[in-house]
C-alpha cells in the first residue's frame, strides 16, 4: 500500500513530512549503482506538504574534478531528534579537491542538540548558512566538519557563542558572525579557534565583552567589531590579540578610549574609530605612542565628539578627523595625510618643521586665518582650504609649495568669488563678461563649460582676479594677449583641457603668477620664451602631456 513512499532509517514514512526544503539544485548528481533516488521522492520532494515535526533540509557540497558522485540514503535520510525542528540532509560530490558545504534553511531551537552527519565531512573546508535560524554558534558543525577553515553563518539569528562552541575548529581561518543577535562575548568564547585570522562580528548587539573573550586568539589579524552597542572598553581587552594588524570599531557609542587599550597591539596597523561619541583618548592609548617598531596606517577618529587630541607621540601615517569639535591640531613627520575638514581648527602645530613628510592636509570648513601656520609644509601636494577664514593672497603665500598639486581655497573669507556654469564659447565668438562689482571679484570658476580659447575678456572684466579655475573647459589656444590684463594673477588652473602648444609669450604681463596648473593636455611643444613673463612662478605643472623634447632655455627665465 505504501511500497511507493520513501521511508526514514528507522522505517517510518516521509510522504507528510516538510520536503519542500530539500534542495536538488546546483548538484553534480550521477547515480550509481549502490545510489538511488527514485521518481516518487522527487515528487514528494515538490510537493506543498505541512510540516510534521522535522524540517529536512540540504548541505550541497561543492567539489572541482569531480569524477564519480555518490549519494547514499543513509547520509540523505538521516534525522535526529524527533519532536523539535532539526536535522540535515546532505548530497556530497566527491573527489579530492576542496569542498564547500550549504546548508539552507537550518532551524535549530535553543532547546535542540542538533547532528550534522555527513560522510565526506573531512573533505569540506568552507561552510555557509542561507535562510537559517541557530539560536547558537552549533558546536555539533566543528565537531563534524574538523577541517573547517572558513565558516560564513551571517544573518542566522545567533544569540550566544559559548566556550564549547569552536572546541574543535583547530583549522579555522574565518569566521563570519556578521548580522547576528549576540548581546555579548563571555570569556573564553572563542576557545579552541587559535589559528582564527579573521573574525567578524559587525551588526550585532554586542554591549559587553569579556576580558578574556579573545584569550586563545594569538594568530588574529583582523577583527571587525563595526555598528555593535558598545559603550565602553576594558583595556585589557584585546591584550592577547599579538598578531592583530586591523580592527573595526567604528559605529558604536564609545566615549572614552582608555590608557592601554592597544598597547599590547604592537603589529597594529588600521584602527577604526569613526562615527562614535569618543569625547577623551587617554594618553598611552596606543603601542604606536612608545613601541619603536609600531606605525599605524590608518587611524579614524571622524565623527566623534574630540575636542582635544594629543598624538604627539603617536606614529601614524593617515589621521582622519573630520567632523570633530577640535580648536587645534598636532602634526608630526610620521604624518603622511591629514584629513580633518569641519572642526573649528585655527591652529596647527608642530616641533620639527624640518623633517615634516605631510602630502595631503584638508582643513575645509574650520578657522584657519592664515597660511603662517602651514607655511614651513613644503612636501604638500594636496591643500584644501576652502570655507575658512584666510585674507587675500600676498605673492609669498604659496611660493614655499613646490610640490603642489591640488589647492581648495574656495569661500575663504575676504575672497570674492564668482562661478559660471555651461559657459559655451564657440572660436569666432567674441564673448563679454558683465559684472557690476567686477573689480571687487578675486576668484573666478567655470564649471561644465567648453571654449576654444583661454578668453581675454574674462580678465578684461575682473581685473583684480587673483584665482581663475578654468579646468576641463575644453581650451585648446593661449595666445600672447589672453592676460594681457591679468596684472594681479596669481594662480591660474588649465588642467585638463586640449592645449596642444604654449607658443611665445603666451603668459605675457601675467606677471604675478605664482602656481601655473597645466597638467593633463595633450602640450608636445613648448616655445622657449612661453614663460618668459613669469619671474615670480613658484609652482609649475605639466603632469600628463605629450613632451618629447625641451628647449634648454625652456626654463630659463623662471
Amino acid at each position: 500500500m505504501h511500497s511507493s513512499r520513501q521511508l526514514d532509517e528507522n522505517g517510518e514514512p516521509l510522504s507528510r513530512m516538510y520536503m519542500r526544503q530539500l534542495l536538488i539544485s546546483n548538484t553534480a548528481f550521477t547515480p550509481t549503482p549502490s545510489t538511488s533516488i527514485s521518481r516518487t521522492f522527487l515528487r514528494h520532494a515538490e510537493m506543498n506538504t505541512r510540516p510534521f515535526v522535522i524540517n529536512f533540509n540540504i548541505c550541497v557540497v561543492h567539489q572541482h574534478n569531480v569524477h564519480s558522485t555518490y549519494l547514499n540514503q543513509t547520509t540523505l535520510f538521516t534525522t535526529v531528534g524527533v519532536g523539535s525542528v532539526r536535522s540535515t540532509a546532505c548530497i556530497i560530490t566527491a573527489s579530492y579537491r576542496s569542498s564547500i558545504a550549504e546548508f539552507h534553511g537550518i532551524i535549530i531551537e535553543s532547546s535542540a542538540t542538533p547532528e550534522v552527519l555527513c560522510d565526506y565531512s573531512s573533505t569540506v573546508n568552507q561552510v555557509s548558512f542561507v535562510n537559517s535560524s541557530l539560536a547558537e554558534l552549533p558546536k555539533q558543525l566543528f565537531d563534524t566538519f574538523t577541517n573547517l577553515q572558513i565558516a560564513n553563518l551571517t544573518r542566522s539569528g545567533i544569540k550566544y557563542v559559548n566556550r564549547y562552541s569552536l572546541e574543535r575548529a583547530h583549522s579555522l581561518q574565518i569566521l563570519d558572525l556578521s548580522w547576528n543577535a549576540l548581546g555579548e562575548l563571555t570569556a573564553n568564547c572563542f576557545s579552541g579557534a587559535s589559528t582564527l585570522n579573521k573574525l567578524i562580528l559587525s551588526f550585532n548587539n554586542i554591549s559587553s565583552i569579556d576580558n578574556k573573550a579573545f584569550n586563545t586568539l594569538s594568530n588574529l589579524v583582523s577583527l571587525l567589531l563595526t555598528g555593535n552597542k558598545l559603550h565602553s572598553l576594558d583595556s585589557k581587552v584585546f591584550g592577547s590579540l599579538i598578531a592583530l594588524q586591523t580592527i573595526y570599531l567604528d559605529s558604536n557609542e564609545l566615549q572614552v578610549i582608555e590608557r592601554d587599550l592597544f598597547m599590547s597591539n604592537v603589529k597594529l596597523q588600521n584602527i577604526l574609530l569613526q562615527n562614535n561619541r569618543i569625547s577623551v583618548i587617554e594618553e598611552g592609548s596606543f603601542a604606536a605612542e612608545t613601541h619603536p617598531s609600531s606605525v599605524l596606517s590608518i587611524l579614524s577618529l571622524s565623527n566623534n565628539n574630540l575636542t582635544k587630541l594629543d598624538l604627539k607621540s603617536v606614529k601614524v601615517q593617515k589621521l582622519y578627523l573630520a567632523n570633530n569639535k577640535l580648536e587645534e591640531i598636532y602634526i608630526s613627520p610620521s604624518m603622511q595625510s591629514v584629513y580633518a575638514k569641519n572642526n573649528n581648527i585655527s591652529s596647527i602645530l608642530m616641533d620639527n618643521t624640518s623633517n615634516m613628510n605631510l602630502t595631503t592636509l584638508d582643513m575645509e570648513n574650520n578657522s584657519i586665518t592664515s597660511f603662517e601656520s602651514i607655511q614651513h609644509l613644503h612636501s604638500l601636494v594636496n591643500l584644501f582650504l576652502s570655507n575658512n577664514r584666510i585674507g587675500p593672497l600676498n605673492i609669498t603665500s604659496l611660493s614655499k609649495f613646490t610640490k603642489l598639486e591640488q589647492l581648495g581655497l574656495e569661500r575663504t573669507y575676504g575672497t570674492r568669488e564668482v562661478l559660471f556654469y555651461g559657459i559655451n564659447i564657440d572660436g569666432p565668438t567674441i564673448p563679454h563678461f558683465l559684472c557690476q562689482h567686477g573689480y571687487d571679484i578675486e576668484k573666478v570658476s567655470l564649471i561644465g563649460s567648453s571654449m576654444e580659447e583661454l578668453p581675454k575678456q574674462l580678465f578684461d572684466t575682473f581685473t583684480n582676479l587673483r584665482i581663475a579655475n578654468l579646468s576641463s573647459s575644453d581650451i585648446k589656444y593661449v595666445n600672447r594677449h589672453s592676460l594681457e590684463s591679468a596684472h594681479i594673477l596669481q594662480i591660474l588652473d588649465l588642467s585638463w583641457n586640449a592645449l596642444n602648444e604654449l607658443t611665445a609669450n603666451c603668459f605675457s604681463e601675467a606677471n604675478l603668477l605664482i602656481h601655473l596648473l597645466l597638467s593633463f593636455n595633450n602640450i608636445s611643444s613648448i616655445d622657449k620664451t612661453a614663460f618668459d613673463s613669469l619671474s615670480n612662478l613658484a609652482v609649475l605643472v605639466l603632469t600628463g602631456n605629450k613632451l618629447q623634447a625641451l628647449d634648454s632655455e625652456v626654463f630659463g627665465s623662471l
